[in-house]
């Protein structure tokens, strides 16, 4: 089962303490965590419509569990398109780049229509740096 341990912020620090103490090991259930992510996302669009939102993954990708059974990575590649088609901006943060032989942050990435961002260290200035980057690019692009 996934869960929401950091509903959306704008705070770093925030989401470094989160990060911390994040469980890791055992299911991977990201076709879930997307689902979830798809309703807070939704939620958002309601209350704040002029907002775009942003969603960024921070994961290994290695999709292991899906509620809903099946291929569990190839269900979360189907979510990741639905956002693509919804035109939700996103970015994949590799916390572990190179260690998959499989390309599997890469392939939600290009699913996504996101950025892949390989970080080096898993660490609040370079998630708040990597996002910095792509909100101002991304800024950049809609003057």
């Amino acid at each position: 089962k996934s869960e929401v341990l950091l509903p959306p912020t704008g705070s770093a620090k925030l989401a470094q303490d989160k990060l911390d103490s994040l469980p890791t090991g055992g299911r991977t259930p990201l076709a879930d965590a997307l689902l979830e992510a798809r309703k807070i996302i939704f939620q958002h669009k309601q209350r704040d419509p002029d907002t775009p939102p942003l969603l960024v993954i921070v994961s290994d990708c290695r999709a292991n569990f899906s509620s809903a059974g099946g291929d569990p990575f190839e269900s979360a590649l189907r979510i990741c398109e639905a956002f693509r088609d919804q035109k939700v901006q996103s970015i994949i943060l590799d916390p572990v780049p190179g260690a998959s032989r499989f390309g599997l942050v890469q392939r939600v990435a290009e699913a996504l229509g996101g950025e892949y961002i390989p970080l080096r260290e898993l660490r609040a200035d370079a998630i708040h740096s990597a996002v910095r980057g792509v909100m101002d690019q991304n800024k950049g692009s809609l003057e």
